[in-house]
């Protein structure tokens, strides 16, 4: 779930990159938009490779204890 919202802001970030906004005096500002957009891609991206580590981490324990059972 998370890799999707990160993928949504990531979509967002590149549109407000390259996209054609009309008016730029509409009270919008642009640079701050992308720069949260930008900051969410970031935080989710961080948050999806922790992930990552810690369930092969946990996979890496669970084999352990399965290896120190048996020594056992």
């Amino acid at each position: 779930m998370g890799r999707h919202r990160t993928l949504i802001a990531l979509g967002a970030a590149m549109h407000l990159t390259f996209g054609t906004i009309p008016s730029p005096d509409d009270g919008m500002d642009v640079e701050g938009a992308l720069l949260a957009t930008l900051a969410c891609v970031a935080v989710g991206a961080a948050f999806s490779m922790l992930m990552v580590i810690m369930r092969t981490l946990l996979g890496k324990a669970m084999d352990m204890q399965t290896e120190l059972a048996e020594v056992i």
